[in-house]
């Protein structure tokens, strides 16, 4: 998953660098909601509160809440 999730990061600040502003409103909701669905996943899925330990799942819903908050204050406007 990390590997994924570095190539997801890089593939959001290259096409960031060249889209317009409504794009990158777009673009920031498209990441809020992956990132806070992925947050929401981790908190309330059996397997990952079974399997993944706790640490990790922790420092997962913890991530995944702050990019999420970000992104979607990008996407509503500062």
């Amino acid at each position: 998953m990390g590997a994924t999730g570095i190539v997801a990061c890089t593939a959001a600040v290259l096409a960031d660098k060249g889209l317009g502003a409504e794009d990158k409103k777009k673009l920031n909701g498209a990441i809020a909601a992956t990132s806070l669905i992925n947050a929401g996943l981790f908190a309330t899925n059996s397997t990952m509160q079974n399997d993944v330990k706790p640490a990790m799942r922790a420092m997962n819903i913890a991530t995944n809440l702050g990019i999420g908050a970000y992104a979607l204050k990008e996407a509503l406007g500062k």
